[in-house]
């Protein structure tokens, strides 16, 4: 009997997901996301998670739709600090954008000129005016890389 018998397609399939698990394991890193708020602005904190696969999404109207993952604190207050960790992301560039949503409508508020009314925010510093590309604010994560951002909703 060769071993081609005693291999079923089945198994072989089970074999190489499992190969590809173990090596998207070894190089992935954790991305630690801290967000003060030093407003006197209480809200919901909705942050979204884009990788570079979802890049074209990131300036999207409806970007919680095409992220990758997203996160939702209740009941920010003035002051508090929330952490978001995410464990075991693939080694690749990065970025996420984040509001605190004041109304409750789950949406950023906009004024007449499209400017954001409700406090916003991106992983890099925030741009002087519009929308960033997701290559303006990308981070990259490696192997075994433990990256800290630090924000601040001011």
């Amino acid at each position: 009997m060769t071993i081609k018998n005693k291999l079923s397609y089945k198994n072989i399939i089970a074999m190489i997901m499992i190969g590809m698990g173990c090596v998207a394991f070894l190089y992935s890193g954790d991305l630690v996301i801290s967000i003060e708020n030093k407003t006197k602005r209480k809200g919901a904190l909705y942050l979204s998670l884009f990788n570079e696969a979802r890049a074209k999404d990131f300036k999207n109207d409806n970007a919680d739709q095409y992220s990758m993952q997203g996160y939702y604190f209740r009941d920010v207050g003035a002051k508090d600090v929330v952490k978001f960790t995410v464990h075991s992301l693939p080694a690749g560039k990065y970025a996420f954008k984040y509001f605190l949503d004041e109304d409750g409508n789950a949406e950023p508020k906009v004024n007449a000129l499209g400017l954001p009314v409700e406090k916003v925010g991106f992983s890099k510093r925030n741009p002087a005016a519009g929308h960033p590309d997701f290559d303006d604010v990308e981070i990259s994560i490696g192997k075994d890389d433990v990256v800290t951002i630090e924000r601040t909703i001011k």
